[in-house]
């Protein structure tokens, strides 16, 4: 429907550019609140295949990194911690993977492998393709077979015997990478498969559903009470109203990956959904001072309770000590200050007026 006054095309552009500046204004509050990068933030891993018609993905990992979010991944290999490994993360694909496999060492140099907190995997017919090449699955195979080696003969507890499984790993690439099928992704898909199995159900792998109808194929979750971000975009659809199933498919996202943070983001998403809910014909004055009022409410109360949570935080990590307590109380009791005057009257009525003969 055409705006008064403007043909529709005219409209509907006017109407792209409303929801890109709400959209717009909520990723930079985000970034000002650091609520995707404070100290227990997770760190992130998207793992994906290349395919014309999901340029999402590309925007996922554009909105992440305007969001100052802790991101690994082939997109953004010098955005934190390019020099893990050695120096080898920031332009070694292999190398930037390592860190989706579990965390098998406790290692002193903070640069080197650390297993991310989170995966993001985009699911779509081409992963699924990729995970049904016959071709492939030995490569799958033969990079856990070197796993469990390794793990059942405890060779994955030092640093030395994690740099000796790494170089196995990336022999295995080497021999089929020239191979008919490979691509970088198996890679990641034998990490994650390996990730399942050490870690549990605790293994931090979030599906998003781009197309197809579901995710059984993936081997990472054995029920059927997942939770995944489903995303439906169609060729018919406006263009507005595809760009707006994005940004809420990405902040639902967001809602999935930082649960600590879940209430915060939540708070602003719902604030996205009522902004793209102003009246379209009123004046982009007006409209700009509505948003920023509506945003500014907002933040203001995630800013009172980040505080108050910060407040909490601080006081939960002080032990607290009942017994200690009373003892302490006691010890100051004993120790309280007295006038020296009536001291001293009080001691020379209970002994027979020494002390005032000593002062004498």
């Amino acid at each position: 429907m055409a705006l008064p006054g403007l043909s529709k095309g005219v409209s509907e552009q006017y109407m792209l550019q409303r929801h890109h500046r709400i959209f717009e204004r909520i990723l930079e509050e985000i970034s000002d609140l650091d609520i995707l990068s404070q100290k227990h933030s997770p760190t992130v891993f998207p793992v994906y295949a290349h395919a014309a018609e999901h340029e999402f993905v590309a925007e996922i990992f554009e909105w992440l990194k305007v969001c100052t979010s802790k991101v690994f991944g082939d997109r953004s290999p010098f955005q934190y911690w390019y020099d893990r490994e050695k120096g080898t993360a920031g332009s070694d694909i292999l190398s930037n993977q390592f860190c989706l496999l579990p965390r098998f060492v406790e290692v002193e140099d903070s640069h080197d492998i650390k297993s991310v907190d989170r995966v993001i995997i985009f699911c779509s017919e081409v992963i699924q393709d990729y995970l049904d090449d016959k071709r492939m699955k030995a490569y799958i195979e033969d990079i856990k077979d070197v796993y469990f080696k390794f793990e059942k003969e405890c060779r994955l507890k030092t640093s030395s015997g994690l740099e000796e499984f790494k170089d196995e790993i990336r022999k295995i690439a080497k021999e089929y990478r020239t191979k008919d099928g490979y691509h970088r992704v198996l890679t990641e898909l034998a990490f994650l498969e390996i990730r399942s199995i050490h870690m549990g159900r605790n293994h931090g792998i979030i599906p998003v559903l781009l197309s197809g109808d579901n995710i059984d194929y993936l081997p990472f979750f054995e029920t059927d009470d997942r939770i995944w971000v489903s995303i439906s975009l169609k060729s018919n659809d406006q263009l507005t109203k595809s760009m707006s199933l994005k940004h809420e498919a990405f902040l639902k996202l967001l809602c999935q990956v930082y649960t600590e943070d879940w209430e915060h983001i939540n708070a602003l998403k719902q604030c996205y959904k009522n902004c793209i809910k102003f009246e379209s014909d009123i004046p982009p004055e007006k409209f700009e001072n509505m948003l920023e009022r509506e945003i500014g409410g907002v933040t203001k109360k995630i800013n009172h309770k980040m505080r108050g949570n910060f407040r909490i935080g601080a006081q939960l990590h002080q032990p607290y000590n009942a017994t200690a307590t009373v003892q302490q109380n006691r010890c100051l009791a004993a120790l309280r200050t007295t006038d020296p005057q009536v001291d001293k009257e009080r001691i020379e009525e209970t002994k027979g007026g020494l002390l005032g003969n000593v002062s004498n």
